[in-house]
């Protein structure tokens, strides 16, 4: 995270990558079923999920983006979660 309030490729990466024995029965919900999704988790894969998550196409997921991302999946996140 680099404080800018919006989610960058590469954070995004390490978010579905890195797991953490903390995270919400959400988040690890999240990751399952993205990865399910996508298959495989390569970069190319995790590209064109970003890619269908980033709606305005700026390279940068604003909060709502990827809560509506999460909702689209069925994953029920709050704003106070990210």
């Amino acid at each position: 995270d680099d404080g800018s309030g919006e989610i960058d490729f590469d954070e995004f990466c390490a978010f579905i990558l890195k797991s953490n024995e903390n995270d919400s029965k959400d988040f690890q919900d999240f990751r399952s079923k993205l990865t399910a999704i996508v298959g495989d988790v390569s970069k190319e894969t995790l590209r064109n999920a970003f890619d269908v998550i980033d709606k305005n196409g700026d390279g940068e997921l604003q909060k709502s983006e990827f809560l509506d991302g999460c909702s689209a999946l069925g994953i029920d996140l709050k704003s106070d979660e990210l």
